[in-house]
């Protein structure tokens, strides 16, 4: 669920999204915030399938904090860079940690919006899909730490 198979036919058309990840790894902080943007509507929840990255699969919007901003301003960024959808205001989730790939992990709720919720990839060498799941299907798809936000998020 964490990682990828390497196949020959797979790396045929992806070397270069093999190396630059390869590459970022290596380089990467190994103090690393992550701050994510969780989007609920009408039972469904909005994921992206990363394709790059420090985990890679189905997940909640959002990647590493830049420094100088604040986690809010970096999980709104990130929302918009990987869904093309603009929140409005978001809502404090909570804070944990996941010391396999990062030290710390903060996550909001988005329940205001500016234009359109209808997902649209603008990073497409990151992400490879944005879409609207049903509630059930994302519990099962999510990874450990973004499975944990979105049951919270239910519960309040």
């Amino acid at each position: 669920m964490f990682g990828w198979r390497i196949t020959p036919e797979w790396l045929k058309g992806n070397k270069r999204v093999l190396w630059f990840g390869l590459r970022m790894w290596n380089i990467r902080n190994l103090n690393l915030t992550g701050v994510f943007t969780l989007v609920i509507r009408e039972n469904r929840v909005l994921l992206v399938n990363k394709r790059l990255g420090v985990v890679l699969g189905w997940q909640i919007p959002g990647g590493g904090l830049k420094r100088g901003n604040l986690p809010e301003e970096g999980a709104l960024k990130e929302l918009f860079e990987e869904t093309g959808i603009r929140a409005g205001k978001l809502e404090f989730l909570g804070i944990s940690s996941f010391p396999e790939n990062r030290n710390l992990m903060i996550a909001y709720i988005a329940h205001y919006f500016v234009g359109s919720t209808e997902p649209c990839v603008h990073d497409t060498f990151e992400i490879s899909e944005a879409r609207w799941v049903p509630i059930e299907e994302a519990l099962e798809k999510l990874i450990e730490p973004h499975r944990l936000f979105l049951e919270k998020a239910i519960q309040k």
